[in-house]
């Protein structure tokens, strides 16, 4: 399994700790016997570059690309990162924002142990069928011209999600019928992935929106934690027995 965090350049200080944390090889089996990576996805490295290859020599984590790391381009950066895993031919591909802490062991025996690479399938937590937005003011804006159909279909949340090897076939093979959409987790988990016949499965239980306080065994990920001290003490419940 590849595990690519989507990462900002200037960030240094929200790698260092999730290096520190769950993606720590002292912390995690998978890690340890090779059957997952992590790797952190950068645009616009040059503003950055002295600091930067610094860090990728120290760490050799870093794949760096040459576009301007933005919210708009972040499609850029997800179809980089697919791109990637596909020739690296690995059987699971997890994305997520660097605000999120996962158990890589957990995910690997409770879920990842029970799907097939050969299924099209992506796991993740789902959002309903909504309407696309049509204010060009607003981050989330879909023109016609890009997607004529009002509805859109369900798609994942885009701050963790994974996807099997022949979802990932799939979803590259068909993107180019489309013409790009910025909102990077409507385009390639909803428009995409429904239009390849890649099934989303339900993975709501095991992921959590904001920090938790409380332990709970059956927690895999938890999202929007913007600082260190936040993912030190959701990677410890995350690790915790209860």
């Amino acid at each position: 399994m590849l595990i690519f965090v989507q990462s900002t350049p200037s960030n240094y200080k929200q790698r260092a700790v999730i290096r520190e944390t769950w993606a720590n090889r002292t912390n995690s089996k998978s890690l340890q016997d090779s059957r997952a990576r992590v790797l952190f996805m950068i645009g616009n490295g040059e503003v950055y570059s002295a600091e930067i290859q610094r860090e990728i020599s120290k760490y050799d984590d870093i794949i760096l690309y040459d576009f301007e790391d933005t919210y708009r381009n972040l499609v850029y950066k997800t179809a980089a990162t697919l791109l990637f895993s596909k020739n690296c031919f690995s059987s699971f591909t997890m994305k997520i924002d660097e605000d999120v802490a996962v158990h890589i062991d957990k995910l690997a025996d409770k879920t990842l142990a029970h799907v097939s690479p050969d299924e099209a399938a992506l796991l993740c937590k789902t959002l309903p069928l909504e309407r696309a937005r049509r204010d060009p003011q607003s981050a989330w804006y879909i023109s016609k011209y890009r997607l004529a159909e009002d509805a859109l279909p369900t798609y994942c949340s885009g701050p963790s999600y994974i996807m099997t090897r022949k979802a990932l076939e799939l979803i590259i093979e068909t993107a180019p019928k489309f013409r790009l959409i910025s909102v990077e987790d409507i385009f390639f988990t909803g428009v995409i992935a429904k239009s390849a016949g890649v099934k989303l499965v339900e993975q709501r239980p095991t992921y959590l929106q904001t920090p938790h306080k409380e332990c709970s065994p059956n927690i895999i990920s938890n999202h929007n934690l913007k600082t260190p001290e936040e993912m030190r003490s959701t990677w410890k419940l995350l690790q915790s027995r209860c």
